[in-house]
């Protein structure tokens, strides 16, 4: 069985050997690999970029609005004075 003391020297030199091939990353790149996961954050962001179309919206609740509508009916008449019935025609922009 192995001496706790040479276990120790093994992990020391794998955690040595495995410390070369370790990257450095600036302070300013993890803040932003962070920031781009926080949910907090991300909601905030959503957020604030909707606010124009937000009230672009409320804006157009307070124009004016036209609408455009229209009916029309016509009734055929015979010869002989009898009504074949009243035809509706509905027309609608």
């Amino acid at each position: 069985m192995p001496s706790p003391f040479s276990l120790r020297r093994l992990c020391g030199v794998l955690v040595l050997a495995l410390a070369g091939t370790a990257q450095a990353q600036s302070l300013t790149e993890l803040y932003q690999a962070a920031r781009g996961f926080d949910a907090a954050y991300l909601s905030a962001r959503a957020l604030a970029e909707s606010a124009p179309y937000r009230a672009a919206q409320s804006d157009a609740l307070m124009r004016p609005n036209a609408a455009l509508s229209g009916s029309d009916t016509r009734t055929d008449t015979t010869t002989d004075g009898l009504s074949r019935g009243v035809i509706p025609i509905r027309l609608r922009w």
